[in-house]
């Protein structure tokens, strides 16, 4: 921009959510968790096939080869964003827990949310 045309650096806002980190998207709809939840249940089956390979690994090349292999797909199961984003409760979930469970629903509810940000801390901790 050249000219009048620019703004100058008093006319710039913010609009993002305050506290939130840059590049982080909050999971807010139902299919973002559904989608997380497809995707961890992929890496956890890739990890499952690589620890059954492990175990009936005979050579000791092989089980060297299996065992980097699983603590690799292990690491990026735990370390991921879609964890914390698949432990979510969607509404539906919740709706369900206050019906069935009436005032105590709050217990079910709160430990999901805490363990959300208990994953999403391990994880931050962990790419520093």
């Amino acid at each position: 921009m050249i000219g009048p045309e620019k703004p100058s650096l008093d006319d710039l806002a913010h609009f993002g959510v305050k506290g939130m980190k840059w590049g982080q998207r909050k999971a807010v709809t139902t299919s973002d968790i559904h989608d997380a939840r497809a995707r961890q249940a992929s890496r956890g089956a890739r990890v499952n096939d690589t620890a059954t390979k492990l175990n009936l690994a005979t050579k000791a090349s092989d089980q060297k080869k299996f065992a980097k292999m699983y603590a690799q797909q292990l690491h990026e199961l735990k370390n991921n964003p879609d964890t914390a984003v698949a432990a979510r409760m969607t509404r539906g979930e919740k709706t369900v827990a206050i019906v069935l469970a009436g005032p105590f629903a709050a217990i079910p509810i709160a430990s999901s949310a805490a363990n959300s940000r208990a994953i999403e801390k391990r994880i931050a901790k962990s790419n520093q």
